[in-house]
């Protein structure tokens, strides 16, 4: 490849913009090259983010409700491991994930949406999470920004890196 090339696509690359919100909310957003269809066929199963991410969660299906599917979640860590039950429910353009039990969470929701960008597309993932332990919750929001700043970019790496379809 020439060095102009590698130089153009490096630049091309979209980076994430992460963003603190109101009420310990944290909202991230990048462009990927892969299809919309690609990529909700992909974030339509919560188990495929996880793998994705790699950050040690993971995710058992319990069946459906409704419209909606139940996932328990395990996020080994080696401080506080955390566990907790979600109802995964499609809204418009993607999927929203809402808190259903946890001895560790007080509030735990997150919103995934795709839309169209060109031949590709555009993510958001916004989350909120406050955790029952003693914790200041500037820290969480901290950790959180890093977590969905780094989410992102395996999306992208993922969709626009030539990783096969699921």
């Amino acid at each position: 490849m020439l060095p102009w090339m590698l130089t153009a696509l490096v630049t091309s690359a979209s980076e994430p913009a992460v963003t603190q919100l109101d009420h310990h909310r944290v909202r991230g957003t990048i462009d990927v090259t892969a299809s919309v269809e690609r990529v909700r066929a992909v974030l339509a199963d919560p188990r495929n983010i996880a793998r994705i991410d790699d950050d040690g969660t993971t995710i058992t299906m319990r069946g459906s409700d409704e419209d909606c599917e139940l996932a328990h979640a395990s996020v080994a860590h080696p401080i506080a491991s955390i566990e907790y039950l979600v109802k995964v429910c499609p809204v418009p353009g993607g999927w929203r994930s809402t808190l259903v039990q946890s001895d560790h969470l007080e509030v735990f929701e997150s919103i995934w949406k795709v839309e169209a960008r060109g031949s590709g597309a555009h993510l958001l993932y916004e989350i909120r999470t406050i955790p029952k332990i003693p914790v200041p919750q500037f820290i969480v929001d901290r950790q959180t920004r890093a977590s969905v700043h780094a989410l992102l970019l395996k999306m992208r790496t993922h969709f626009d890196g030539g990783a096969p379809p699921e």
